[in-house]
């Protein structure tokens, strides 16, 4: 008796092992691959652990405190071909950011001026998943970690500017495909 119930465990262990290989793509695990096509630029006021649905949209020529700032970019996005159909899909952003680079077209404080690239002084949070990751890290240490492309984009000024001034910056984003945008925020006057 003992044999049989060793011998049954034995099969059924081997049974279990074989669906589990045989049978490795479960439903809910299943992405749909997307590229991106386009991006846009706004600029919000609102802190970064906002929905950006509770901030505010700033217009041209509004003022906004640096640390109440987001500059927020988001894609959109096509869906590649030649995918399997499943019943739970993912959206899955395709490739790895290579270069995103914040310029300032006028003179931010006595360190960075005009035309002088800000990212040393931006932080951001991003799309990680689903939802927004929930604390910023500075953008050098996000590019530097070869990032996988998202669909939304914070970015956040951790130094203010040395007084209140008239601000607009040039986003340059590239993919490792080759994809580039380029884009300019809208002229808003940022207070220290």
């Amino acid at each position: 008796m003992k044999k049989y119930n060793l011998y049954l465990k034995i099969a059924l262990f081997i049974f279990i092992s074989v669906i589990l290989v045989a049978c490795p793509n479960k439903p809910d695990e299943c992405t749909w691959k997307v590229k991106t096509t386009q991006m846009y630029v706004k600029e919000y006021k609102g802190s970064y652990n906002m929905p950006i649905y509770h901030c505010e949209q700033l217009q041209e020529y509004d003022s906004c405190y640096y640390d109440s700032l987001r500059i927020h970019l988001f894609f959109e996005t096509e869906l590649l071909p030649n995918q399997n159909v499943c019943d739970n899909p993912h959206d899955s952003v395709m490739g790895l950011i290579k270069k995103l680079v914040i310029i300032s077209m006028n003179d931010y404080n006595n360190q960075y001026q005009s035309h002088d690239t800000l990212n040393p002084i931006i932080d951001i949070t991003y799309m990680d998943n689903s939802s927004i990751t929930e604390m910023p890290i500075s953008l050098n240490s996000f590019i530097n970690n070869k990032p996988l492309c998202t669909p939304k984009i914070n970015l956040f000024f951790n130094i203010p500017p040395d007084t209140k001034s008239l601000q607009q910056f040039i986003i340059e984003y590239e993919e490792d495909n080759g994809t580039h945008y380029q884009d300019t925020t809208i002229p808003i006057y940022i207070k220290p």
